[in-house]
């Protein structure tokens, strides 16, 4: 039993190794290639190269959610081919270690992975990026400010002050000032919520109007009201942000917002069951690994099973992304269409365990 204990821990140091130097990796490259989408931006407003530097690295963990399934298979290949190589593994299965034993070694490094997945998912990456779109369209809109009464934003004798924002995508408690050319406040309006998918034409709710007049003030309240808003596109996405973006407790708060209202959800839904089903779809990306390193001929080496391997993980990648994609064009089950890829290779693995063993 201290012989298994003392093997468990070393697979699981080299799997985390592995998983880093591979995440390390794929970080380097994705931050480049983000950095350089963010260029064209530079410039605009108060908007630096120090700031899109920032924004990067704020939306590194979001972009390590993405990459952990592709991470998982290419880290756990990676460390079980680099055992092989060194005939490691034929003396951990000497020592009395079965294959399947090695490959509980394996996932219970992975449910650390998988577990890491979840506090990316929930609590850090989430507020990380709304940030950094935040800050990212205070910058390139040059008049937004942020203070502790929420967000203000004017243009010429208007102003706006969005004290609150609702699952991330809807403003509450809103005061709006219109002044005349006077500089005198003419009218003032305090709207309960607004709905913003027109950014143009927003619907505020629950809405008390004041109208200031030479014959005094008129006072009015209305369910509802269009109102054309002056704020510029940049500075709309520091109120509504992208579905990606919010947590999955964010996501079913929202989803049920919608559907009391009567309003379609469903590609909010399947946003919220694609990060449900992500530590899972890890944990399948894991126990892949293993029969496609105990099952591969001796004859094939190390680099060229990594190769395959680092093609086989884009292609699920893209193969997880398109299942979802045509799920959503024809409005099918959320649930079961993003369940169906986590299934399939999990099938798949259970399998190639049996053919190799």
């Amino acid at each position: 039993m201290r012989i298994v204990t003392i093997l468990d821990r070393y697979i699981g140091i080299y799997l985390a190794g592995s998983y880093f130097l591979v995440m390390l990796l794929l970080l380097t490259l994705f931050g480049v290639l983000d950095l350089v989408e963010q260029l064209k931006d530079v410039g605009t407003g108060s908007y630096q190269l120090k700031d899109a530097i920032i924004f990067v690295v704020r939306t590194m963990p979001m972009r390590m959610l993405d990459l952990l399934p592709v991470t998982a298979l290419m880290g756990s290949t990676m460390a079980l081919a680099g055992l092989s190589n060194t005939s490691e593994l034929i003396a951990m299965r000497a020592a009395g270690m079965s294959v399947v034993r090695i490959g509980i070694a394996i996932m219970k490094t992975g449910a650390l992975l998988i577990l890491l997945t979840v506090i990316l998912e929930e609590f850090v990456a989430p507020p990380l990026k709304q940030y950094a779109i935040r800050q990212q369209s205070f910058a390139l809109s040059g008049i937004t400010l942020h203070t502790e009464h929420g967000l203000w934003s004017h243009k010429g004798l208007r102003f706006i002050n969005v004290r609150n924002i609702l699952h991330g995508r809807i403003p509450t408690d809103i005061d709006i000032y219109e002044f005349d050319d006077e500089g005198n406040l003419h009218v003032y309006m305090h709207a309960g919520e607004a709905d913003i998918s027109d950014p143009t034409q927003w619907r505020l709710s629950r809405v008390d109007m004041k109208i200031i007049g030479r014959q005094g003030i008129t006072n009015r309240h209305l369910p509802t009201l269009s109102w054309a808003s002056f704020l510029s596109e940049r500075e709309v996405h520091a109120l509504e942000f992208p579905s990606d973006s919010l947590a999955p407790s964010m996501l079913y708060s929202y989803i049920d917002y919608l559907r009391s209202a009567g309003a379609p959800s469903i590609r909010y839904e399947y946003e919220l069951w694609k990060k449900l089903f992500l530590p899972w779809l890890t944990g399948a990306m894991i126990l892949l690994a293993t029969p496609i390193v105990f099952g591969s001929p001796r004859s094939v080496n190390r680099g060229k099973l990594i190769a395959l391997t680092t093609v086989l993980s884009v292609g699920l990648y893209f193969f997880n992304e398109i299942v979802i994609n045509v799920g959503l064009f024809y409005k099918l089950n959320p649930p079961l269409v993003t369940a169906f890829p986590v299934a399939l290779i999990l099938a798949v693995a259970v399998a190639q365990f049996r053919r190799a063993f």
